[in-house]
């Protein structure tokens, strides 16, 4: 089988396509959607699956669905988007621009095969002129109702996995922190009621597979609900991997600075307000998991333009640098270090040493009240299960820097 994967982030697409042609199929990467689209009709024939992320320069996942299938060659090819699902509307956008199905970043491969083979299994029926409303704005979906089905068997197989890996870790936790256990069991509260919705929706599309009305209103209604849960129980499954010494990493070689690159210009198509600016050399190469890394970069990317309200741009440095060896006391060891800088509001000095806390919120007024106080804390397990270190320097009104090293690879 041949596959088209359109992914700028070059470590990501690295990644897919070493995983696809470990599956057996024959993968050719573009990094923009341009150039996808072209390489796609420049095949001896029409590919058989298009794989696509949804933010790219250029012309955007959704444009490529939309001219993929108007174009006479392209238009019987099926297109699994790629998505972090960060807004509610995302995979109704994907359906709409004619999208086959889509899978959640970060995915699991063999999720990502089986959508695979389902989108070749099943041919396309002939769509029907479906419209669904959410949050005021209407998508028209012209799909079928057999996609519009496999959308939603998607969204539920990956609010209830996520929901069965929170639910097992959480059984084997001893609770004795009262803050955590008012915590988990808030989050619980707030996620069995989606979940028990989707399920009710699911039996009644059984039940009565004639009802066109009640088809129509499956995407809207199941993508609210995945979108309420999907950050959350991340964040909280995160943690309680690192309550139980469960959480993983898989390191492999990588070059740091095109992984941060990359991360950086995905980013900066979702912040308006601030430019990123990198000073980096070429390369500097690690041993790193690269979707957590980039997990760590994106937060601190993210936080550094929330708390710099006034400013206009992020600064990040990626440099090298010798560090202590914590295994073998005097001797340093070479790392690579990024470093994430803004000119904000600064962290009041009694807070800095609490700002990797589980938990912890710097008290910043309106903001003091929003997440869960758990993303640094994540960012630092992520950071130390690599071996490496991270820290912050910050005062009030002169902005923070929050940094991380990592080991560099030996040559």
């Amino acid at each position: 089988m041949t596959i088209v994967v359109i992914e700028d982030s070059k470590t990501q697409a690295e990644k897919l396509r070493a995983e696809l042609a470990a599956a057996g199929h024959d993968v050719v990467v573009a990094h923009d959607g341009e150039s996808g689209l072209a390489l796609c009709r420049s095949l001896p024939a029409p590919p058989d699956v298009l794989i696509c992320d949804i933010l790219l320069p250029g012309i955007d996942g959704y444009e490529v669905c939309r001219r993929a299938k108007s174009d006479p060659v392209l238009r019987d090819v099926p297109v699994l988007v790629l998505t972090a699902l960060t807004d509610s509307a995302d995979v109704l956008r994907a359906v709409a621009a004619g999208a086959d199905n889509y899978c959640t970043k970060p995915y699991d491969v063999e999720t990502l095969l089986g959508r695979l083979t389902s989108a070749l299994a099943r041919k396309r029926r002939p769509d029907t002129d479906t419209t669904v409303d959410l949050g005021g704005e209407r998508f028209a979906l012209g799909a079928s109702m057999s996609r519009l089905a496999d959308i939603l068997v998607a969204s539920l197989h990956d609010a209830s996995e996520r929901y069965v890996e929170l639910e097992r870790s959480r059984e084997r936790l001893a609770l004795h922190d009262s803050q955590r256990e008012e915590m988990v069991r808030v989050m619980a509260h707030e996620m069995r009621s989606p979940l028990q919705s989707m399920l009710l929706i699911s039996e009644l599309c059984h039940q009565k597979p004639n009802d066109l009305a009640l088809l129509r209103s499956m995407p809207g209604r199941v993508s609210r609900m995945v979108q309420r849960l999907l950050r959350l129980i991340e964040d909280l499954g995160d943690v309680s991997s690192i309550d139980l010494g469960t959480l993983q990493v898989t390191p492999t070689r990588c070059n740091l600075v095109a992984l941060v690159r990359d991360t950086a210009e995905r980013v900066q198509s979702t912040i308006t307000s601030h430019r990123i600016e990198i000073s980096a050399p070429a390369e500097l190469g690690v041993h790193a998991d690269v979707n957590r890394i980039e997990q760590v970069v994106t937060n601190l990317l993210t936080n550094a333009a929330k708390y710099s309200p006034g400013a206009d741009r992020v600064m990040v440095q990626v440099s090298r640098q010798d560090a202590p060896d914590p295994s073998h006391g005097s001797p340093r060891r070479a790392c690579a270090r990024v470093a994430v800088s803004d000119n904000g509001i600064g962290i009041a000095e009694d807070e800095v040493p609490h700002v990797f806390d589980r938990y912890f919120r710097t008290d910043t007024g309106k903001d003091r009240a929003k997440g869960l106080g758990l993303g640094l804390y994540i960012c630092r397990a992520l950071i130390e299960a690599h071996g490496g270190e991270i820290g912050v320097e910050s005062r009030p009104g002169q902005g923070s820097t929050f940094w991380f090293m990592l080991p560099l690879a030996s040559t």
